[in-house]
């Protein structure tokens, strides 16, 4: 996977816990882009990591971004991904990729994943599916 630039959020975008971020604003600051589904149980299941490694790395500089791309029409619901947010305990931002824009600039394939960008933007590293957490962090 190699990009001719650095993938974008889709700047239309609904997002939660969070003003609406840009690529642009996280220069500067490692990230960790996490696409799940809160239908999805690997995504469900990925998701104590990724809280984990928010809580332990965001005070050293680390933001995570959580990419919520339905797998279903249901979960297009802006209440329902709310309350899954909150059921579930997500307390950084989350943007909704409804349309998949954000999915598809970053040619994501499979949830859960995950993308490493260095603080240029550039993704380092990209794990996907439900494994492989360790490779991650």
């Amino acid at each position: 996977m190699s990009f001719a630039k650095t993938p974008q959020f889709d700047p239309s975008s609904c997002w939660m816990n969070s003003v609406p971020l840009s690529m642009q604003a996280l220069k500067g600051k490692v990230t960790l882009v996490h696409f799940w589904d809160y239908t999805n149980v690997f995504c469900v299941e990925s998701l104590p990591y990724v809280k984990a490694w928010h809580d332990a790395y965001a005070p050293h500089g680390l933001s995570v971004v959580g990419i919520h791309t339905p797998e279903f029409p249901f979960a297009r619901s802006q209440v329902a991904v709310r309350n899954a947010i909150n059921a579930l305990g997500v307390s950084y931002p989350v943007m909704l990729d409804n349309s998949y824009v954000s999915w598809n600039s970053f040619e994501n394939q499979l949830w859960p994943a995950f993308y490493v960008l260095d603080r240029d933007g550039e993704i380092v590293y990209h794990q996907a599916g439900d494994s492989g957490y360790a490779n991650v962090e």
